[in-house]
Formats: C-alpha cells, structure tokens, sequence
C-alpha cells in the first residue's frame, strides 16, 4: 500500500488540552519505535528513567517542547466564590480590562450569549482582584484533597503553556463533557437556535496567526460544542491516508472573535451578569460539595517567534 494508515484512539474522560497533547505525543512515539527498535532497547531504560522523574517531582511548571516558528499561550482557569447576595462584586474585577478589544457588534453578539472578553490594563489590580475574588470560602480537608488531585469541579483547573504553530488550528476544551443530553440556546441577532446534544463538551477552536506588526498576534476563537459518539472518518494529505476519529461538532462561527496583541499580553474570557446562555454553560460548573463555580479563562502570549524565526 502507497499510504500509512493510523488510527487515533480518543478516550471518552480525556478532555482536557493536555490529554489531547499527550494523546497526539503517544501516536507519534509509536510510530518512531517501530522504525528504531534496536534504539529504544538500548536507550529505552535511562530515558524512562529520566520522564519517571520528572513525573514525580510535581506539576510546579509544564514542560514545553516548542519549535521557532510557535508562541507560547499561558492559559489560567480561575474558579470565582461568588457572593450570592452581591453577585455585583464580581463587576469590578471588568473595570482592570478593555473591552473595546472586540469590535462592538461582535461584542454585542457576544454579551447576548453571556460570554465577555476584554485585554487586561491594570495587571497588578486585575490580579490583586482576582486573588480576592478565588480565595476559598472553605478550609475543609476533603475539598483540599480534590482540587489537589484535578477533580473537585467539571471544568478544567490550574495554568498550562501551550505551544501554538501559525495557521494551525488547535481544540481547547473549557470544561468536561455534561452527561446525558442538553439544549444549549444560541441567539444570533434576533433568532434563538437550540440544538439537542448528546453528552456535550464545550471547547475554543483556536488558531494563531501574524498580526499587523512583526511582534504582533491575532489568536482567532471560535466556541465549538463538541457531541454524540465518536465517528471514523477518512483524512489524507500529501503523504498520507489515515483514519480520524472524531465526534460531530456545532461551531458556532457568528460567535468567532479574534485576541490582538504583543508580548505578555493578558486577556480574559468570561461570564456576563447576569449570568445566562453559552457563557454560563461553557464557563461553570459544580465542584465537589455540588456548589456551582464561575470559572474565568486567563489568557497571556509569550514568546512569540520573531520574523527570523520563520527562515
């Protein structure tokens, strides 16, 4: 056969961008041993060895393999305690942003279906409202003891640095898939549209692209809602023919916007007050006393790739 054919295998809980980082490292790996086994047998022990430790001295900093034509995008998932008799103090973590970032019918658009972004101006005051805003209302051991071990809520938890190639397009997932069937409600102008989900999961499509400047990126998301079982269908390329294992998606494309910006730039995504629509479903969740979270998405660039990089 003129074609390499491989199967991805997508499991049903592995839903967070890391999952799928490591899920495409693993395929990879395959593939490199069965061309150079005689390598792996001789080397295989000391550099398991090395991963093994790496494993266990804890998760202070992700490591990052990146090439020179990626940047990096630091992502933050910070759960809020929200004060139900002054839902409003929530508000003032906004006054820190620019949300002019967006142009104003996209932010419209967006506001509609209770999602809110904006470029964060005050870095120190954004943070110090932030840090005030996700202290823990509970000491309890139990609690501790889940959020250490990334399970005491339906969305995503901690900070990651992702490498993002230009033009490609990436999947990052905000919380894990609701079980059993859902309506979410999207309203584009004046017209409401629901859809029946079966077990969806909420996620960004995210592609990274030169912006007007040389140290400028535009980072394009769009809201995807990803559901139903997984299907095979087939890919090919220039050199190959594989088969892709994928469950069917809504993209929302009218709800697309685009994040501008230089070096260490900060912007954050998150719910409208009140709270309502997509935003609500995308951006919360129940943590494990079965109180519901509002989760806010924290987004920087970092090193991104000169022009000279690209040669």
């Amino acid at each position: 056969m003129g074609y390499w054919i491989c199967i991805r295998v997508s499991l049903k809980r592995l839903t967070f961008y890391r999952r799928f980082r490591l899920a495409k490292t693993f395929n990879t790996t395959v593939l490199m041993c069965l061309g150079s086994l005689s390598v792996i047998l001789v080397c295989g022990c000391a550099s398991w060895s090395e991963r093994t430790s790496l494993t266990q001295a804890g998760p202070a900093e992700p490591q990052v393999h990146k090439s020179r034509q990626s940047m990096i995008l630091a992502t933050r998932f910070v759960p809020l305690n929200v004060d139900s008799k002054n839902p409003d103090h929530v508000e003032s973590l906004w006054q820190w942003t620019d949300e002019t970032v967006i142009p104003a019918e996209q932010r419209r658009m967006l506001l509609e279906n209770g999602i809110r972004v904006g470029r964060v101006t005050e870095s120190g005051r954004f943070e110090s409202k932030l840090t005030e805003l996700s202290q823990p209302t509970s000491t309890d051991e139990v609690t501790e003891f889940l959020v250490k071990a990334d399970v005491a809520s339906e969305n995503p938890a901690g900070k990651d640095r992702i490498p993002l190639r230009m033009g490609k397009r990436y999947e990052f997932p905000v919380r894990l898939p609701v079980e059993g069937a859902l309506t979410p409600l999207v309203r584009y102008d004046d017209q409401v549209i629901g859809r029946s989900l079966d077990e969806p999961q909420f996620l960004f499509a995210m592609t990274a692209n030169r912006g007007k400047s040389s140290r400028e990126i535009e980072l394009q998301l769009v809201p995807e809602i990803q559901h139903g079982a997984m299907r095979q269908r087939w890919t090919s390329s220039d050199s190959a023919l594989r088969i892709d294992t994928r469950r069917d998606a809504w993209t929302l494309d009218p709800l697309h916007f685009s994040l501008t910006g230089g070096e260490n730039d900060v912007f954050v995504i998150g719910e409208t007050l009140p709270r309502r629509g997509l935003g609500r479903l995308m951006l919360s969740g129940e943590d494990a006393g079965r109180v519901e979270q509002q989760m806010v998405l924290v987004l920087s660039f970092q090193d991104i790739p000169s022009p000279v990089d690209n040669l």
